[in-house]
């Protein structure tokens, strides 16, 4: 019908509209067309635009003000191990296990082995560009760390 031909011809890929395969969450194989109309296909982890990396500019301008920083003040996460990303459905504290609870978290793939929970999207770009928190205050703001490399070495772990 006539909605559906015009509904099709608003999706249509154009050249500055990437066309992103989204059949698989985790890592897809991504077609896209580049601005010379040429298709590429390359792998790489998938994220949605409401998911991407924070503000390259914004990281930029981090680093400079973390320079007048107080001494007490933590190092900035480096943004370029952040891997992966994106929202989840967890139970992570004792009341949302105990009344059986999902709340939604935000996961950051740091590095190779390291899986962040954070609260929010909103604590996670915090602890990620605040140059002015403690190391207390940018460990309070991830809510749960697993390092699956290094959790291994801790007495108990079978």
């Amino acid at each position: 019908s006539a909605a559906s031909a015009s509904a099709a011809a608003s999706h249509a890929p154009n050249s500055n509209n990437p066309v992103v395969d989204t059949s698989n969450q985790s890592t897809s194989l991504v077609n896209y067309i580049s601005r010379n109309n040429e298709v590429r296909s390359t792998m790489e982890p998938l994220i949605s635009p409401a998911d991407e990396a924070v503000d390259v500019k914004i990281i930029k301008l981090s680093k400079m003000l973390s320079r007048t920083a107080p001494e007490n003040a933590s190092p900035l996460p480096i943004a370029e191990h952040v891997i992966a990303s994106g929202f989840i459905l967890s139970r992570t504290s004792f009341r949302t296990i105990l009344f059986k609870a999902w709340k939604q978290t935000y996961w950051v793939q740091y590095g190779p082995t390291m899986l962040l929970l954070f609260r929010s999207r909103a604590d996670y770009e915090d602890w990620l560009t605040n140059p002015y928190h403690s190391h207390k205050m940018r460990q309070f703001l991830v809510k749960m760390q697993i390092d699956f490399v290094a959790d291994l070495v801790k007495p108990n772990v079978v």
